[in-house]
Formats: structure tokens, sequence, C-alpha cells
């Protein structure tokens, strides 16, 4: 999950590489919702996808996820354990302060209801450090180019499938070059102009998205077959890839291990909290592809 709220950021021990440009540009749309649409139920009470955009936009640290594969099912789900706090505060009969966020509060409820982890060992540090690899890199990164379509309609999707289809054909035939075809036919405006370059996107192994899945999966100029995200038809092909890089186990990374290591602890004692508010208070997902995993 996000966790950039409730729990802190995930450690980077070694810098990222920038990601360019998000791939979907409307994670909303791509699963055809309205902003009256109901994506949760707590406890039989409705939570609106507007309610979630809205949630996100607040926050500084959510809003880019707006823009990124699978980004609304993470801020989804950072909402309800904010709404979950937040009843259990009230029952708790915590006092509120004139004007506090819900945010706030539950931040504050979650300090109450989760103790702080120790400091590890030495050797427990090193020997989370070992299990946790992935941790202590870089992600694995790969960088993609599209070409876009408009069609809102199921028959003008199948129409820009197969003329996608096509193009891909007259690109492998040498007929035209993608670079050409992005610049000439494409309609996505985020890569229209860099040649359907999109950038480097991040593997994300806790919170896979089947598309971006699917994109690390292909080879290196290998094309994905066209795929329908919101009122867009895209064409990918896959153009780089960088591998992850595992820090060495140094005296910052010991002391990052350690860090990791409580922030790991204080996560799964915070999860233990939500399932036992869960089981209070009852979480619905009647879009399937909202649920957590």
């Amino acid at each position: 999950m996000i966790g950039c709220l409730l729990k802190g950021p995930r450690l980077r021990v070694l810098p990222c590489l920038a990601v360019m440009v998000a791939l979907a540009t409307a994670p909303a749309l791509a699963l055809d919702l309205y902003r009256s649409s109901v994506v949760a139920r707590i406890a039989g009470e409705d939570i609106q996808l507007e309610e979630v955009l809205r949630y996100a936009r607040s926050v500084t640290e959510l809003t880019a996820f707006l823009h990124t594969p699978n980004g609304l099912p993470l801020i989804l789900e950072d909402l309800i354990e904010t709404r979950l706090l937040v009843r259990e505060g009230q029952r708790l009969e915590m006092s509120r302060e004139e004007k506090e966020s819900d945010l706030s509060y539950a931040r504050r409820v979650r300090e109450r209801l989760v103790k702080s982890c120790p400091t590890p060992s030495a050797e427990e540090a090193r020997a989370f450090y070992e299990a946790h690899p992935e941790q202590f890199s870089t992600p694995r990164y790969t960088r993609a180019r599209r070409i876009g379509i408009e069609a809102e309609t199921p028959e003008q999707r199948e129409i820009a499938r197969q003329r996608l289809l096509d193009l891909r054909e007259a690109i492998n035939a040498g007929k035209t070059s993608f670079a050409n075809a992005a610049a000439e036919i494409s309609q996505d405006p985020l890569s229209k102009d860099r040649q359907g370059d999109v950038g480097f996107f991040p593997q994300n192994p806790d919170r896979p998205d089947p598309l971006a899945e699917q994109l690390h999966a292909a080879a290196i100029d290998e094309f994905v077959d066209p795929v329908t995200q919101g009122d867009m038809v895209f064409l990918y092909q896959i153009t780089d890839r960088h591998e992850p890089i595992l820090a060495p186990f140094d005296e910052d990374v010991a002391r990052d291990a350690e860090q990791a290591f409580k922030v790991h602890c204080f996560e799964e004692r915070f999860q233990r909290v939500i399932v036992e508010l869960q089981e209070r208070w009852p979480v619905e997902y009647p879009i399937p592809q909202l649920a957590p995993s």
C-alpha cells in the first residue's frame, strides 16, 4: 500500500531514476468509473470515487498517485485506513481539535493504538537486509513508448485496436517508424511530442498492476498488444530497462537496515490493528479490481 501518510515512506537506499511521465493518465477512467461510482463501503456507508479523488488532491504525497498505474486502489486503501482510525477514535471518545482534519486525527489515533518497535541488534539488522534485498535495491525500471488513439465506444475501440495492429505491422515491415507514427497518428498528449516516449517507470512487486507487469515482462523492442485505458487505446513498445542494483552492506546501509526493520515491524503491528478495525466495521469493495491484494 502507499503508506506515505500513516506509516512513513519506504526506504530508498540508492537514488532512483526519475519517472518522466506516468503510464496511466487517469486510472479511475480505466475502469469506466464515474465520480458518483461507489468504490467501497465501510459498515454499509458508501465511499464514492469523488471522495477518493478529493482525498488524494488534499494531500501532496498522494496527488501523484492519481497519475500512476494502479494508483487509485492505493489511494482508496489509504482513505479507508484513515476512515477506520477516525471511527475508532470516536468510539474511544478521543477528543478532537476544532477544524482538525481526518488525517491528523487518524494519526493521533494510530499513535495510541500502535506501539513503536525497538531498535534491532546488529545481527537482526543484517538478517533483515539479507531477507529483504528489494528494500535496499533500486527498483527494476522499464522504459516504453506508445501511440494512443481516442475511442469512447466499444465500436471505436475495436476500430482503434485494429488500426494499431496494422500500424505495428507497418513498423515491423519498415514502411514507417514508431517516431513518425507517433507524431502523425497518436492522440496521446503526454507522448505525442516525445516520439511516443513515456519514460522509465518502476516495478512494484507489492502492488503489481496487470498492464505494468506486462510491460515489465516484455523484451526490449517488443510490442505489447493494444490495451484500453480510459477513452484511449494504446500500442506500447519497450525501449530500455534498468535491472535492480543491491546496495552493499556498509555502515550507512546498516543504519538504514535498522530503520527499515523498525518500519517493517511497525507496519505489521499497524496492519493487525487495521484487521481488527475491519472486523468491527466491515469493508466491502463492489469493484474487485480496487480491492487490496
